[in-house]
This record gives structure tokens, C-alpha cells and sequence, in this order.
């Protein structure tokens, strides 16, 4: 969970095993709380994520994924370094999702 100002404004995980298409491990994120977005919380906490990753899990490449539309997280994956991999997709739910790619030792 994402604890700021004594709430919890919303969650980060990383996937170790296969969930839906994105490579492994996969970091994920989200801020449900609209008080907090665009604050600088999701690329800190994202970025400390990945950091954890490479030091702590010894993976030197993450992936990710977000929707098409969100482009606030697709600002930060391209801030933190992530590039698109493989083209956009749309799941069994009509969502358009795009799978990003962050070589850490690039």
C-alpha cells in the first residue's frame, strides 16, 4: 500500500508470476485517491519499486504496462526510462493497453 499523510492513496506490486500478458517480473502501480496524482508520489514510489527489483530481486529488466489512454503513467514510465514493447493491444474487455519495457544497465 501507498500510506501518505496517514492515508492510503493507493498500491504498488510487482508480478513474479504470469497474471495477463506482460513479461516478468512486472511493476504496477496505481493512486486511487485523485488528491494525489500528479504529485510526484507515483514516480517516487515506481522508481523506488524498480530499485527494489534490480538491488534486492537481481532483475536488471522490468516491465510494466498501462492503459493507452492514461497518460499521466505514460509520462512516468518514459520519465523513469520504460519503452513501448510491441505494439498496443486491446484485452477481452475492450481496455487498449500498451506493455513497456525498462532495461535497467541500458
Amino acid at each position: 500500500m501507498i500510506s501518505v499523510d496517514n492515508k492510503t492513496i493507493g498500491a504498488v506490486w510487482i508480478e513474479l508470476y504470469h497474471n495477463h500478458s506482460v513479461q516478468l517480473p512486472s511493476v504496477h502501480i496505481i493512486i486511487g485517491n485523485p488528491e494525489y496524482r500528479g504529485k510526484g508520489i507515483g514516480a517516487s514510489v515506481m522508481k523506488s519499486t524498480i530499485d527494489y527489483t534490480d538491488k534486492v530481486l537481481g532483475y536488471q529488466t522490468v516491465y510494466s504496462r498501462h492503459l493507452v489512454n492514461n497518460q499521466a503513467i505514460a509520462a512516468v514510465n518514459k520519465t523513469l526510462g520504460f519503452k513501448d514493447d510491441g505494439a498496443s493491444y486491446t484485452d477481452d474487455n475492450g481496455l487498449v493497453w500498451q506493455n513497456v519495457k525498462l532495461n535497467q544497465l541500458l
